[in-house]
């Protein structure tokens, strides 16, 4: 192209799907690439002048095969509009230079094969660590590249946000855990993410965005803090995988779309919220989710009543628990009353005659655990009478009358 030429205009190569190259002689005065300059182009090389500024939204979007886009560290660059390298899948590397300071939301949405992100160290606004693209402070991940290798990943301590399409359709990925420091994850965040199959959340997590898990069909279960309050729309579609999933305390407005899509394997949700606010279509499964046997797990009689009220649930699908405080490993625990004090919670339900009302037990991971409760009573009664008798010596008493 001629080095007179300041500006690409939007659209200019859009859908020129027979450009491979496109090249700048030195001394190029390009300063800007506007919206969509080279969407759906055949472009496989693009070597980014030093001189632009700008690169527009879509700028590069759906190139299938752009294998390469070099910009090196005397690069002008300071600004990527959203979407700007969508969508290519063959590009693997990216290098951001010193004077680049603002990227769009979703700048690598569906660029399948990236593996790493580079950043200049003389940046002041943005980082790189380990591959993975961050703010200066690393207090917000914007990008985790799709390919990136590794099967677990460790949020750094100081990160506080997740930004929107951060680790979409990540493919290596199986186990996510966060950090204490993180208050919210956006829009889109965790999306197809392909093979995903634990994640850990943690108290002071706060807000969950949009559509957050869409997609991500290889997670059995999720566990949403006490802390999380705030939701974006439909935060929960399309978890084909999942088959339990459990809101903490402070998820009490489950509003219209709240879960939706296919949930084939869903068994169980539970609601630790003893008042819950329920709209009219909270819930949109698809035909693949078997509802009639699907079990709601409740912690109080008005929870109960709004599922039942709201959603129309059948009363034999909920069932109320007591939520027992994990012990504080701190503290020492008398085994003889932690037994004690399990028995006579046994004892009052078989009193009761109502085995729907299951008594359960946190442990440390949030999980509940039944095999923490003794499965039967009356052996344990039994031997306590036996041994209690045995000292007294009437053993030999009871020994002969049976005989």
């Amino acid at each position: 192209m001629p080095n007179t030429i300041r500006e690409i205009r939007d659209k200019a190569f859009y859908s020129a799907i027979y450009l491979r190259t496109a090249t700048f002689p030195n001394g190029s005065q390009l300063r800007m690439i506007g919206d969509n300059a080279f969407s759906f182009s055949g472009l496989t090389k693009f070597d980014l002048p030093d001189t632009v500024e700008t690169i527009g939204v879509n700028g590069f979007n759906y190139n299938n095969s752009l294998a390469e886009l070099n910009i090196s560290p005397n690069s002008e660059l300071q600004s990527i509009g959203e979407g700007a390298l969508k969508t290519n899948p063959k590009l693997k590397r990216i290098y951001f230079p010193s004077k680049l300071s603002s990227v769009g939301s979703a700048p690598f949405s569906g660029t399948i094969g990236l593996r790493e992100i580079e950043v200049s160290e003389a940046n002041p606004y943005l980082a790189s660590s380990n591959g993975v693209l961050f703010d200066k402070g690393l207090n917000t991940l914007i990008s985790y590249p799709a390919d990136k290798d590794g099967s677990q990943y460790q949020l750094p301590e100081p990160v506080s946000s997740i930004s929107d399409y951060a680790f979409e359709y990540n493919v290596n990925l199986r186990d996510l855990k966060t950090n204490n420091n993180l208050k919210e994850i956006n829009d889109f965040a965790f999306k197809n993410m392909l093979r995903l199959e634990k994640i850990e959340l943690k108290e002071g997590l706060e807000r969950l965005g949009r559509l957050a898990f869409f997609g991500t069909n290889d997670l059995p279960e999720l566990i949403i803090p006490n802390s999380v309050s705030s939701y974006g729309k439909n935060p929960f579609y399309e978890l084909d995988g999942m088959r339990k999933i459990v809101f903490g305390k402070n998820t009490n407005y489950i509003f219209q779309g709240f879960l939706g899509g296919s949930f084939t394997n869903l068994e169980e949700i539970q609601f630790n919220s003893e008042k819950l606010q329920i709209e009219s279509g909270a819930f949109s499964f698809f035909s693949s989710t078997n509802q009639e046997k699907l079990l709601f797990t409740v912690v109080s009689e008005e929870a109960k009543e709004e599922l039942m009220t709201k959603l129309g649930i059948n009363e034999n699908n909920i069932r109320i628990i007591d939520l027992v405080d994990p012990v504080d490993p701190k503290t020492p625990v008398n085994p003889v009353d932690k037994d004690s004090k399990v028995d006579q919670n046994n004892s009052n339900k078989n009193n009761q005659g109502n085995n729907s009302d299951v008594k359960i037990i946190n442990s440390h991971s949030g999980k509940t655990n039944q095999e923490l409760l003794p499965k039967t009573n009356e052996k344990k009664s039994i031997i306590s009478l036996v041994l209690g008798l045995g000292m007294l010596g009437v053993i030999p008493v009871i020994m002969k009358r049976k005989i």
